[in-house]
């Protein structure tokens, strides 16, 4: 990871399960020259993927892993949080860390866009992001392979479109996508819609400026 951030302007990251996000995390900061302070972290998840460091790193922990590793809360955006998905203690470990939290009920009462500006703004002081992009914050009727999806999740239109806002950063160097898991689809639907993100993920690096 560290030797392509240092030969690209960005790097994808494709997995997996969302273990590979901490060590992408790690090897953009490496590359680029900069320590923990100055580097953040978006992830459209509908988990906040904070369980215990304790019996090892794992799908569930990247994020508490980073804060232990000394990634500031205040550098960590988390968009789409499912409702009924996480536990109470994960999300109040999150608040008190100084992480952003935008539920999935918030996202979509204020919007992709606004969304995206709100994780912008506070991600302002850093001067490199990576972006988390867990496939299971999409709804499953939209994209079956996904273990940890929930009922009622982010319609993929609205996934695709935060995407490429994101994208389109200079500062985003990293964009990693998790937990697709092919075998739980028959049909064509995930694989489609994985390729879709692909396709949305090149379009905003194009707009670039």
């Amino acid at each position: 990871m560290a030797d392509s951030v240092a030969r690209h302007p960005s790097t994808l990251l494709i997995g997996g399960n969302n273990a590979v996000t901490r060590p992408g995390l790690h090897g953009m900061a490496a590359a680029v020259g900069l320590d923990l302070e100055a580097v953040g972290l978006i992830t459209l998840d509908a988990h906040f993927d904070m369980r215990s460091t304790a019996d090892g790193l794992a799908n569930g922990n990247p994020v508490r892993a980073l804060l232990e590793d000394g990634l500031p809360g205040r550098n960590i955006v988390q968009i789409g949080l499912a409702p009924f998905a996480n536990s109470r203690a994960m999300h109040d470990d999150a608040l008190a860390a100084g992480n952003l939290v935008v539920t999935l009920a918030e996202f979509e009462r204020i919007g992709v866009a606004a969304s995206v500006s709100r994780a912008l703004d506070r991600l302002s002081h850093c001067s490199a992001i990576m972006v988390d992009c867990d496939i299971d914050v999409i709804d499953p009727s939209q994209f079956p392979a996904a273990p940890g999806a929930r009922a009622g999740g982010m319609a993929a239109r609205d996934f695709f479109a935060a995407t490429r806002l994101l994208a389109a950063q200079p500062l985003v160097k990293v964009i990693d996508l998790t937990e697709w898991d092919p075998p739980l689809d028959p049909t064509d639907l995930s694989a489609l819609t994985a390729g879709r993100w692909l396709a949305e993920v090149v379009a905003g690096f194009d707009a670039r400026t």
